[in-house]
C-alpha cells in the first residue's frame, strides 16, 4: 500500500460533490537488527572485527558505541560503517562492550553488546633477532 493516494469527497444536498486534496500514504518498515555482533577473543596488540545486519526503510546509518560497564555508551568517532575494528587492543580494554546503533526512516534499533576480551602475549619480540656467530665448530 506504500505510495497509494487517497482523497474524500463530500458529497452536498444539491449534489455537487466537493472532492478534498490528495493524500499519500508512507509505509516505513521499522528499523532492525537481524544480525547481532558476537564477543570477540583477541590477544593484547591483535584487532577485534565486530558486524551488525540491519533492515528497515531509507537510508540506513550506523554508529558504534563503546562501554566499559554495560550502562554508559560513548560513540566512537569515525565508526558509522556496519562493522567495527578495533585497533590494537590493549589489556585495559578486557570487558569493554561494543554496540551498534542503526538509524532509518523507521527509527532506531541498537544491538545487542559485544564483548571485547583480551589475553596477555605470552611473550612479544621488541627487536628484530641478532644475527648469530657460532664460527665453524661442529658438535
Amino acid at each position: 500500500m506504500d505510495g497509494y493516494q487517497f482523497r474524500c469527497l463530500v458529497n452536498l444536498q444539491n449534489g455537487v460533490q466537493i472532492p478534498s486534496g490528495v493524500a499519500t500514504l508512507t509505509v516505513r518498515v521499522k528499523t532492525a537488527i537481524t544480525t547481532q555482533p558476537v564477543d570477540a577473543n583477541v590477544i593484547e596488540g591483535d584487532t577485534a572485527t565486530f558486524t551488525v545486519e540491519a533492515t528497515g526503510s531509507g537510508e540506513l546509518s550506523y554508529q558504534w558505541q563503546e562501554s566499559t560497564d554495560g550502562d554508559t555508551w560513548t560513540d566512537i568517532d569515525g565508526a558509522t560503517s556496519a562493522s567495527y575494528t578495533v585497533p590494537a587492543a590493549t589489556m585495559e580494554m578486557d570487558g569493554h562492550r561494543y554496540r551498534c546503533v542503526v538509524t532509518g526512516a523507521g527509527g532506531e534499533a541498537a544491538s545487542n553488546a559485544a564483548t571485547l576480551s583480551v589475553t596477555a602475549a605470552v611473550f612479544k619480540i621488541s627487536a628484530s633477532p641478532e644475527a648469530l656467530d657460532f664460527g665453524s665448530a661442529y658438535v
